[in-house]
C-alpha cells in the first residue's frame, strides 16, 4: 500500500462496504462462468447445480450456508474522478485507468475493471434491499456515460439525488414499496495519533451494513514544506506572545510545535502528506435498530482513537460523499502521512474471496457473523494449484476434500480420486463417474508399462518413471542393479513410434533380465537377483494387479481408485498401487481439457521416503504444466516436515489447509507455516470442521468448513 501511495499523484476516493453476502449473484456470476467450460454431462452438471427438485443442489447449498452462516463480505473499490467535456469522458481517462491498475498489480492487489453505475447498483442491493430505484434516478438525472473502468462515475449536476429521499437532521429515509429504508451517514472527526495495523478497518467489525468512503487527497511536496514553514513562523509568534502571560495557550502551541515538527521530520523522511476525508454510511431497517447500529460504531470508534460525529443537518452531502461519484461534498478533511494511511488496511478482514472462488468454508472461529471464504486454486493468485489437506481423523479432512473435488468438477474440470478407506462413493455416483477396484486377487489391472510414451520425447520419461517404480517395489538395489534394470526396460518396451508391438508386462521385464546373454559375471548374478526378485509380483498373487494388460477405460471426467483392500491387507502393497494409479494416469492428463484435479488420500504413502517425495514433487510439476492440481491429504503435518522434498512439495501448494494437529507437532507447525507458539498451541484445540488455511504467500485464515450434503 505504501508503494502505491508514493505513486499516487491525483485525488482517489477509497470506497470500503460490509455487506450481507449475496448468495444469488454470486451463484448467477459463478454458474455461468461454469456453464462455459462444461464439456460432458452437461445435462447433469446443470441438474446438480441449480435443480429445483433436489434439495441438495448446489445453489440451495450456497443460499442455506449464505443464510445459516450469518455471511458477511468486506469489498474495496476505487474511484477516479473526472472532468467531462461536453458530456464526453475525458480522453485520457482510459490511459489513467490502466495506469492505476497497472500500479494495483505490481504491489499484489488484484483488480478489475467496473462501471460506476454497477457500484450504485452494489450500494442499492445493500442499503436499499435492490430495486434500481436510485440507480435509475440518477441515471435520469444527468448525462451518466459511464468509462469503463476503476468505479469511474461523473455526473454534470451538483446534486444528482431524487427527491423521493427524505432527509432528516441526523438520517434519512428512503420509503420503498417493501418498506422503509433508514440511514445515517457521518464523518472521522479526529484521527488516532498512534495506529496499528489495519485500524481503519472498520467496516469487517460490524454485524450490519455499512460503508466507509475514503477520499485521499494528496499534497504536492513543495506546497506542504511551504506551509510548514508558515506554521513554524506562526508559532514561533505566538510563543513569544503568551509566555509568561497564558500557559494554556503556551502548552496548546507547544504541542503544535510538536506536530508540525514531526510532519517535517517526516516530509524529510521522503513520506507524502494527504489530506483524508471519512465518511461513513450505516443501514438498517428501522429507526431503534439505525440507533442502536450507531452506538455501537461510536464505541468501536472511540476503541481505536477515532471520533465520529453525526453529520448533523447535512445528511445529504455526507451521502453525496459516500456515494461511488469521486466527489467530496462535506468538507471534513484531516492531514495524514504515508506511514499511517498505509497502515489503515480498510478492506481488510477475516474473508478471502479469490476471483470465481469456490464457497467452500467461512471465516473465523468465534461465532457470529462471519465473511465466505471463496477458493480458487487455479486462479491468477496462486503459482500453483495444488493443495495439502492436514488433520487428525475425524476432524473433517475428508469432508473439505469431498467439497473441494466436487466444486472443481461442477466447474468443469476433469476428477481423479485415490480413495483407500471407501470414502467417496457417494460423490462418484453422484456425478456418474466411474468406479475401479484395484486389488490383489482380481478386479481391475492396470500395466506400469502404459506411462511409456509413444513419442521420443514421452518414452525416455516414461522409461525413467518406469524404473522408479520398480525400483521402489524391488527395495535396496545396487547402482549397477538400477542401470541393469533401466537398460531391460527400455530393451522390452517398443521403440518410439511402434503400435504394432503389445504393451511390456513385469513378466516380460523378469525374463529379458534373466536371459540376457550380453552380461556375465557379477553382472550376470545382479541381474539374476531383480528377475527373482520380479517373480513376486509376476505370481498369482499379484499378478494380477502388477503384471497383466489394464483393462479399464480411463475416458470418464470423474475417475474412482478404490484401494481399500489392499490397504487392508498389505500397506507397502497399497503405497505401490498409488504409485501405479498415479502412473496410470499420466496419459489421461494428457486428454484435452483446461483443468483437472487428483486427489491422493493417504498421501503419507509417499511422503515417508526420498523417493517417493521425489516422486510426487516431480508430478506436482508436471500436473502444473498441463493445468492439473493435485489434493494431497495426510494425517500428521510430520510427514510434510519428514525430509527436504517432502517440504519441496508442500512448498508447491496453493495452500495447507491445517485441522487439529497434536501438540508434540507445535514446533513442525511453527517451522513450515510460520506461526508462533500461541497459534500453534489454536490448532492442537481446533473442533470438528475447523481448520487455518496457510495460503501462499504467507496469508493466514481461520476457517470453518460449511456442512456440505456431498
Amino acid at each position: 500500500m505504501a508503494r502505491f501511495l508514493a505513486g499516487l499523484d491525483t485525488p482517489v476516493q477509497l470506497l470500503v462496504s460490509n455487506n450481507r453476502f449475496d448468495s444469488e449473484r454470486y451463484l448467477a456470476r459463478t454458474i455461468d462462468r461454469w456453464r462455459g467450460d462444461w464439456f460432458t454431462k452437461t445435462g447433469l452438471r446443470e441438474r446438480l447445480v441449480a435443480s429445483p427438485e433436489d434439495p441438495n443442489a448446489w445453489n440451495a447449498f450456497a443460499n442455506a450456508a449464505a443464510a445459516n452462516g450469518n455471511l458477511r463480505q468486506t469489498k474495496v473499490r476505487l474511484m477516479l474522478p473526472t472532468r467531462r467535456v461536453r458530456g464526453h469522458s475525458p480522453p485520457d481517462a482510459e490511459s489513467r485507468i490502466e495506469r492505476f491498475g497497472a500500479a494495483l498489480s505490481q504491489v499484489g492487489i488484484a483488480w478489475r475493471a467496473m462501471c460506476g453505475l454497477e457500484l450504485v447498483l452494489e450500494l442499492e442491493r445493500a442499503f436499499l434491499n435492490g430495486g434500481g430505484l436510485l440507480a435509475n434516478a440518477l441515471a435520469a438525472g444527468g448525462p451518466v456515460r459511464i468509462v469503463e473502468g476503476l468505479e469511474n462515475l461523473a455526473f454534470d449536476l451538483a446534486d444528482p439525488l431524487p427527491e423521493w429521499i427524505e432527509f432528516a437532521p441526523r438520517h434519512m429515509r428512503f420509503p420503498l414499496a417493501e418498506g422503509d429504508r433508514f440511514c445515517a451517514a457521518g464523518y472521522l472527526r479526529a484521527l488516532p495519533r498512534a495506529v496499528d495495523t489495519g485500524w481503519l478497518a472498520l467496516p469487517s467489525r460490524f454485524d450490519c451494513d455499512m460503508t466507509l468512503s475514503l477520499h485521499v487527497d494528496p499534497l504536492p511536496d513543495e506546497e506542504v514544506m511551504r506551509r510548514v514553514a508558515q506554521s513554524e513562523r506562526e508559532i514561533a509568534g505566538a510563543l513569544d506572545e503568551s509566555a509568561g502571560t497564558d500557559p494554556v495557550a503556551a502548552r496548546e502551541q507547544r504541542w503544535r510545535a510538536e506536530d508540525v515538527g514531526e510532519l517535517a521530520e517526516a516530509m524529510r523522511g521522503r513520506e507524502r502528506y494527504f489530506k483524508l476525508g471519512g465518511y461513513y454510511l450505516v443501514g438498517s431497517d428501522s429507526r431503534e435498530e439505525l440507533d442502536q447500529n450507531l452506538r455501537t460504531l461510536r464505541s468501536a470508534l472511540s476503541g481505536i482513537g477515532l471520533v465520529g460525529s453525526g453529520a448533523f443537518g447535512y445528511q445529504r452531502q455526507a451521502l453525496m460523499s459516500v456515494l461511488p461519484l469521486a466527489r467530496e461534498q462535506l468538507i471534513r478533511r484531516r492531514g495524514i502521512t504515508t506511514t499511517p494511511l498505509a497502515a489503515a488496511h480498510p478492506g481488510s478482514g477475516r474473508g478471502r474471496a479469490d476471483p470465481d472462488g469456490w464457497l467452500l468454508a467461512a471465516c473465523g472461529w468465534d461465532t457470529g457473523p462471519s465473511a465466505p471464504f471463496l477458493f480458487n486454486p487455479f486462479g491468477p493468485a496462486y503459482e500453483n494449484p495444488h493443495v495439502a489437506i492436514l488433520g487428525q481423523s475425524g476432524t473433517g479432512k475428508t469432508h473439505l476434500a469431498r467439497a473441494i473435488a466436487y466444486s472443481a468438477w461442477l466447474s468443469g474440470a476433469e476428477v481423479a480420486l485415490i480413495d483407500p478407506k471407501n470414502e467417496y462413493d457417494s460423490l462418484c455416483q453422484r456425478c456418474a463417474g466411474s468406479e475401479i477396484a484395484l486389488d490383489l486377487g482380481g478386479g481391475s489391472a492396470l500395466n506400469v508399462f502404459d506411462a511409456v510414451g509413444d513419442d521420443e520425447r514421452s518414452f525416455a520419461g516414461g522409461v525413467a518413471n518406469v524404473a522408479g517404480f520398480w525400483r521402489a517395489a524391488l527395495g535396496k538395489m545396487s547402482d549397477h542393479q538400477a542401470a541393469l534394470l533401466s537398460n531391460a526396460i527400455e530393451r522390452v518396451c517398443p521403440p518410439p513410434g511402434d503400435r504394432t508391438r503389445r504393451r511390456a508386462l513385469a513378466s516380460d521385464l523378469a525374463a529379458e533380465l534373466g536371459s540376457d546373454s550380453s552380461i556375465d559375471g557379477a553382472g550376470r548374478a545382479a541381474a539374476l537377483d531383480l528377475a527373482q526378485r520380479l517373480q513376486r509380483f509376476c505370481g498369482p498373487a499379484m499378478g494380477r494387479l502388477f503384471s497383466s494388460p489394464t483393462n479399464v477405460q480411463l475416458d470418464n471426467d470423474l475417475l474412482l481408485f478404490k484401494l481399500a483392500g489392499l490397504r487392508a491387507q498389505d500397506v507397502d502393497v497399497f503405497s505401490l498401487a498409488v504409485r501405479l494409479t498415479l502412473l496410470a494416469l499420466a496419459r489421461w492428463l494428457k486428454r484435452p481439457a483446461s483443468r483437472r484435479l487428483i486427489l491422493i488420500d493417504e498421501a503419507w504413502c509417499l511422503l515417508h521416503d526420498r523417493a517417493g517425495s521425489r516422486f510426487l514433487l516431480d508430478l506436482a510439476k508436471t500436473a502444473r504444466a498441463q493445468g492439473a492440481m493435485l489434493l494431497m491429504i495426510t494425517q500428521d503435518v510430520a510427514d510434510f516436515a519428514a525430509n527436504p522434498l517432502a517440504r519441496s512439495v508442500l512448498a508447491n501448494c496453493a495452500a495447507a489447509m491445517i485441522f487439529r494437529q497434536h501438540r508434540a507437532h507445535g514446533a513442525a507447525l511453527a517451522d513450515l507455516f510460520d506461526l508462533d507458539s500461541e497459534g500453534s498451541a489454536r490448532v492442537s484445540t481446533l473442533r470438528r470442521g475447523q481448520a487455518l488455511a496457510a495460503l501462499a504467500g504467507g496469508e493466514r485464515v481461520a476457517i470453518e468448513v460449511f456442512n456440505h450434503p456431498w
